[in-house]
């Protein structure tokens, strides 16, 4: 992902969502000059970009071919919090996807990757890594089975490495691969089924998959659909009450409340299953050979349970948010010693009274280290959490009574 901003297409014809896109922004603009235009509105103290009533857009990705991503439509407080208590409609134009039908398409996907797709019933959704001959990651991916087929979506900027990893698998098997022209929306937050079920009475068959995402940073669905009915599905989602356009500043934050690493941020190909923290969510132990299986099955049986290196939680000074690829360091009695890693996410938890939380990668010997990381006003301490404890349960459930007891809604 490059944080470097990106221009929209330039037409509706290109992007049918473009227009509803610029609409929403120019909405919400206009409300806010009425409702307070007085307040002089300095932007990210504020919570929302300047420059007037337009997406703020980012490249996802490097070279020309990288898709312009919707990093926010208006206030990004407002846009977190319809994930936590309305429901969040993200177009997700970064991610790809891809069928496999045929007789032995099941088969095939079992001697690729590394989750059990076998037995997996209609309108089941599992995670799985694709991995090399040297047991490293090569995508992470999303396999809904359907009642003829299976779908594989992921990032596009490593879909086409995937696609053409299934060619090099088929010799003469009944396997027949398609790229079809989906687009892929997101719904997540409380609200997410009652959003769902107005999108697919809005296209009925033209929603094409429905993957329910049953992981803890997004509550809800990843729907695909078809790009020529695209725009009736967003118009009905994005209708209902306490339902919100929201873009990726703000699915980051709610990404890393869960702690949940994303690959080509927190981790990338050089990775193997272990260090990325994910290995029971993506890799099955009980099933068939895939490209790697010895490697990914010699690392779970280590001696120590330990890698290389691994990603991580962290929490940072108060007050701070250090960027990603900032070092992290050893603590030499105050002064900064050798480099053991750096951060790769990180962002001010909403959750946590904005305290600056992040994951990161360090390396086997920053364990039980002191650490430091370094700031724009020099190193500061460090600390290494539990994924799971980048927001303290207590804090998380104490977040969540207070919102209900208060009635508060989105708008």
């Amino acid at each position: 992902m490059n944080a470097d901003e990106a221009t929209p297409p330039p037409n509706a014809t290109e992007d049918p969502l473009l227009e509803l896109h610029r609409a929403w922004s120019q909405r919400a603009e206009q409300a806010r000059s009425q409702s307070v235009p007085e307040v002089e509105r300095p932007g990210a103290a504020e919570g929302h970009r300047v420059g007037g009533a337009e997406p703020h857009w980012i490249r996802w990705g490097e070279g020309d071919d990288a898709p312009p991503v919707v990093a926010m439509f208006d206030a990004i407080e407002l846009e977190y919090a319809a994930f936590r208590r309305g429901v969040a409609v993200v177009d997700q134009t970064q991610r790809g996807c891809v069928q496999l039908s045929g007789a032995d398409a099941e088969d095939l996907l079992e001697r690729l990757l590394t989750q059990r797709v076998g037995g997996m019933k209609e309108g089941e959704v599992r995670d799985s890594f694709r991995t090399s001959r040297k047991g490293r990651v090569e995508d992470d991916l999303r396999v809904l089975r359907r009642q003829d087929d299976f779908v594989l979506v992921s990032d596009v900027g490593f879909m086409a490495n995937t696609v053409q990893a299934i060619d090099a698998f088929v010799f003469g098997e009944d396997v027949e691969l398609t790229q079809p022209p989906w687009r892929s929306v997101g719904l997540y937050g409380p609200k997410a089924t009652e959003a769902l079920a107005a999108g697919l009475a809005a296209v009925q068959e033209a929603a094409e998959a429905v993957l329910l995402v049953d992981e803890p940073a997004y509550q809800g669905f990843e729907v695909l659909v078809r790009t020529e009915a695209v725009r009736e599905f967003w118009t009905a989602v994005t209708a209902i009450e306490n339902a919100r356009p929201a873009g990726w500043f703000a699915q980051n934050l709610i990404r890393l409340e869960a702690g949940q690493p994303r690959f080509g941020i927190d981790f990338n190909q050089e990775f193997l299953p272990h260090e990325t923290d994910l290995v029971h969510q993506r890799v099955s132990f009980t099933k068939g050979c895939y490209p790697g299986q010895e490697v990914v099955a010699r690392m779970q049986h280590l001696a120590d349970g330990s890698t290389k290196r691994k990603v991580v939680g962290l929490h940072f000074p108060e007050g701070e948010v250090p960027p990603a690829g900032a070092p992290i360091l050893r603590d030499e009695d105050g002064a900064p010693g050798e480099v053991l890693g750096q951060v790769t996410s990180s962002g001010p938890s909403p959750m946590a009274s904005s305290r600056g939380i992040g994951l990161g990668v360090l390396v086997k010997a920053a364990k039980g280290a002191s650490l430091l990381v370094v700031n724009e006003e020099g190193p500061g301490r460090v600390e290494v959490v539990e994924r799971a404890e980048l927001v303290p349960p207590v804090l998380r459930e104490a977040n969540n009574n207070a919102e209900e007891s208060t009635g508060e809604t989105s708008s």
